[in-house]
Parts: C-alpha cells; sequence; structure tokens
C-alpha cells in the first residue's frame, strides 16, 4: 500500500510528527530574544549592536552548518547527523553557561563563539537533513510538509521562550544554559529515529496531485529538472528568489531580534513580544498550504505585503501615540516572515528536484547570511541612533517588503520574456 515500507505501516505522518517535534526543540533558535534583556542588565557594558552580534553570528553558524551538513548527507545517515548537531549544542550551552560579569569582555567573546558558533551550528545541521529526508515523503505537497516542519521550528521559540523566561527568574542565566545543553542533546538524540528519508521510487497519493515513496512514477515532475548546485545557481528563478529572500528576511529579522525589546519599549510586557512569534509559526503552515493551493508568485507577493502593512501599522502606533497598533504591527511582520522559508523550501523542491534537494537548500539559504547581518544591525544601529526608539526600524521594514514586492513582479516579466 501507499507509502507503507515498514512492516505495512504507514510511517510518513508518524515520522512528519516527530520530525516536527524536534524542529520545534531547535526552534530555541528563535528564543533568542528572551536572553537580550536579562543579558543587558547583567552586562551593562554590551550595547544594542553586541547584543545584535551575538544573534547575527549564531544566524550564521546556522546557515554554515546547513552547508556542511548537506555535503555529509550525501555519504552520512540523517540521524547521525542530527546526532552530531546534538553534540555541538550540549558544548555550545555548556560553555556560555560560564560566562562572567566580573569579565564582560571575555564573556562577549564566549556568547560569540559558544552561543553563536557552536550552537548556531549545531542547530543548522540538523535543520536542513530533516527537511531534505522528510519532503522526500511528500512530492507534490511540499508546502503541507514543510508547513508542518517549519510551524514547530517556529513555534519552538515561543514553547522554549516560555520556558526558558521562567528558568532566568528561578534559577539564574547561567544554571538556565546547563539545563537546556542537556535537554536539547537528550531530546535531538531521540527523535533523530524519525529522520529517514524514503528508500525506492514513488506512487501516486490516492485522490492527491502527489506522488509517496513505494514505487512507480512521480507525478509532480520539477519545473526546471532535477538540478545540481552548479545547475541551480545559473538559472533566473535562483537569482529572484535570492534577492526575494534577502529583502524579506532582513525586514523579518530586524523585528524576530527584537520583538521582545519593542513590546517594552512601548509599555508592554515581553510575553507580548513572545505571542507576535507565534504567529511567525502560524505564518509557516499558512503559507505551506497556500502555496500548495496557489503556487509561489502570488505566496510571494503576500507575504511582502504583510512586511508593507506591518510597517504602516507600527509607524501609525508610533506617530499617532496609538501603541495598541504596534501590537497588531509586531505578529503581522512575524506572520509574513514565517511564510519566507516555507515557501523556500518549497519552491526549491518543486523547482529544482529533490535529487539534490538538502545541498541546492543549503545554498540557496546561504543568502541569508547577508539579512542576518544586515537585518539585527541595522535595527541595533537605528535604535541607538534614536535613542532607543524604533521607529527607524519599522519604516526600514516596509521598505524591504516593497523591493520583495518589486522583485517577484520583475521574476513574471523575466519568465514572459524567456529568461
Amino acid at each position: 500500500m501507499v507509502g507503507k515500507q515498514n512492516g505495512g505501516i504507514d510511517t510518513r505522518w508518524l515520522r512528519l510528527i516527530g520530525a516536527a517535534g524536534l524542529m520545534m526543540v531547535l526552534g530555541v533558535l528563535y528564543a533568542w530574544s528572551i536572553f537580550r534583556e536579562p543579558l543587558s542588565d547583567v552586562f551593562e557594558a554590551w550595547t544594542a549592536v553586541n547584543l545584535s552580534w551575538i544573534f547575527t553570528i549564531t544566524m550564521l553558524g546556522f546557515l554554515v552548518g546547513g552547508v556542511v551538513s548537506g555535503r555529509l548527507a550525501m555519504r552520512f545517515r540523517h540521524r547521525h547527523i542530527v546526532m552530531a548537531g546534538a553534540v555541538l549544542c550540549l558544548v555550545g550551552f555548556l560553555g556560555v553557561s560560564r560566562i562572567d560579569p566580573a569579565d564582560p569582555g571575555k564573556s562577549l567573546i564566549m556568547m560569540f563563539v559558544f552561543y553563536g558558533l557552536f550552537c548556531g551550528f549545531g542547530i543548522g545541521m540538523p535543520y536542513y537533513v530533516i527537511l531534505g529526508a522528510i519532503l522526500k515523503w511528500f512530492p507534490g505537497r511540499e508546502g503541507l510538509a514543510s508547513g508542518v516542519l517549519l510551524m514547530g521550528f517556529g513555534f519552538g521559540g515561543l514553547v522554549l521562550g516560555n520556558i526558558i523566561g521562567a528558568l532566568i527568574v528561578s534559577y539564574g542565566i547561567n544554571t538556565t544554559f546547563v539545563v537546556l545543553a542537556i535537554g536539547i542533546a537528550v531530546i535531538a538524540g531521540g527523535c533523530s529515529f524519525f529522520i529517514r528519508a524514503p528508500e525506492g521510487p514513488a506512487v501516486p497519493v490516492p485522490g492527491g496531485n502527489g506522488a509517496v515513496p513505494g514505487g512507480g512514477p512521480v507525478l509532480v515532475a520539477p519545473v526546471l529538472g532535477e538540478l545540481t548546485p552548479a545547475q541551480m545557481v545559473r538559472t533566473a528563478a535562483f537569482i529572484i528568489l535570492i534577492l526575494w529572500m534577502i529583502s524579506v528576511a532582513t525586514g523579518g529579522l530586524m523585528v524576530m531580534n527584537s520583538a521582545a525589546s519593542i513590546a517594552i519599549f512601548y509599555g508592554f510586557s515581553a510575553g507580548i513580544g513572545l505571542v507576535a512569534t507565534v504567529f511567525n509559526g502560524i505564518g509557516r503552515m499558512f503559507f505551506g498550504l497556500f502555496f500548495d493551493r496557489f503556487g509561489d508568485r502570488i505566496s510571494m507577493v503576500f507575504v511582502s505585503l504583510c512586511l508593507v502593512a506591518s510597517c504602516l501599522l507600527m509607524l501609525a502606533g508610533t506617530m499617532g501615540a496609538n501603541p495598541a497598533l504596534i501590537v497588531i504591527g509586531l505578529p503581522v511582520t512575524c506572520f509574513g516572515y514565517g511564510g519566507s522559508p516555507v515557501i523556500t523550501s518549497a519552491f526549491a523542491n518543486r523547482y529544482f528536484g529533490a535529487k539534490n534537494y538538502t545541498a541546492n537548500l543549503s545554498i540557496i539559504n546561504l543568502s541569508v547570511m547577508v539579512s542576518s547581518v544586515a537585518g539585527p544591525i541595522l535595527s541595533g544601529s537605528l535604535q541607538d541612533m534614536s535613542g532607543g526608539s524604533f521607529t527607524g526600524t519599522f519604516a526600514a521594514i516596509g521598505v524591504f517588503g516593497a523591493i520583495a514586492v518589486l522583485l517577484v513582479f520583475f521574476g513574471r516579466v523575466q519568465r514572459k520574456a524567456g529568461a
């Protein structure tokens, strides 16, 4: 029967659920804003830019870890790569548990190395192999599968953020890092057994428009064919996708990096900032289904317009002295940003094929390096220049959203021209 490879049991959905749970644990990447305020209170010498650099280096480690995992996935089992990432996270969180307020300079370097590089790299390695393995079980429904996985990743920031916040209050930030080190390593190691790519060709999904593993033809062929990374980077679709990603991710990360701080600045609790990040997870599920129904172009425009709308709402909230509009604008930003990785992962599978998917997606997501530097650093700089206000940040988000819309329409013109 369809998708049954394990003693007659259909394991596709079980693997998807287990992988989503693992992605939720890896979502600790987006719980950074909970650490930001306690760290700034303890280390008063650290500026907003210093704190933004920690997140930026973490994102860079995450992306490099993805590139390395793309290569490793060709030679090693996916489960072993996940476990290697868990070990790196263990070392990273144990390392930062030794930061000392009496030595802020050394502690900042430790945050760069252990939190930024070790934890970022340790999260990036399993992230890409999970997507690469699980999406192969759902050809033709890649939006749904990637939406479920990335919703788990997005919700991880909220779930773990609340746990982390409670631990910091009760036990302090150093002990919290130790708890995270052990907890993430154990959970990731256990969930790694769900991560395996299917064996053999595919068969049609009953009542669906795609295929699942088991035998027979794949019904939905890649738009541009099964491309290698070298072939992919020479296509116009790749260039447009990269530029669109940079625009959307830069705007989105300007909020994701500071959601709790923005909420606090305008008189709300840090929890409001975390609630806004829930919409990051909701956006991932929503845009996964939306992509399967309406395709890439309409989905990309929708995401871009979310940034423009959030800019207008939050600027109106600051200029009109109505902070309630900022509370609305924050989740709109997170909702739109949440759709960008889902669209990107589904786009890569649908346009460039499943054969080299892990390697291709890791190359595509290298573009987020630009956003990882530009978004948080630009936000921190604008905040320092304006005496703590986020008005400049809100305006910049709208600019990046408008650029993203223009890129989608430019890509449409290029297609019509046969480029």
